[in-house]
């Protein structure tokens, strides 16, 4: 058997080194009231990329107020992100724009994530339907 030779080594080196850098990247729009607001989502997504290392979490934090226009720009220019953080009130007018996530975390199961996320210093009314 032949040793292979260094340019065919190469190529397949380069190419298993492209791979291993490749990173999914989610870009998440999350509103602020204080820049408190920010740790929780960072620890969250900290978290998440060590358990993922193929998945960078990429954070545009916009005060509360500025939310709104920011989402409606970004899906108008086809640019929705990837996540995002609404309030309750504003369901209604992004949930066309929204990926239907029916059947991928049930009612109990958002419940339970929801819970635990109030419990560390967070809140949410959102509720997923039923």
């Amino acid at each position: 058997m032949s040793n292979p030779s260094p340019r065919i080594l190469t190529v397949v080196l380069a190419l298993a080194a492209s791979t291993a850098e490749a990173r999914t990247t989610l870009d998440v729009l999350w509103f602020t009231v204080s820049p408190a607001d920010q740790f929780l989502p960072e620890k969250y997504a900290r978290r998440y990329e060590a358990l993922h290392p193929d998945v960078e979490v990429r954070f545009n934090f916009v005060p509360h107020n500025g939310l709104t226009q920011r989402l409606q720009v970004m899906i108008a220019g086809q640019t929705p992100p990837d996540v995002t953080r609404v309030m309750t009130a504003n369901i209604s007018e992004f949930a066309p724009a929204a990926l239907d996530l029916t059947g991928t975390v049930s009612p109990d199961e958002f419940t339970g994530l929801q819970q635990n996320y109030m419990r560390q210093g967070a809140g949410s009314s959102a509720r997923p339907s039923t």
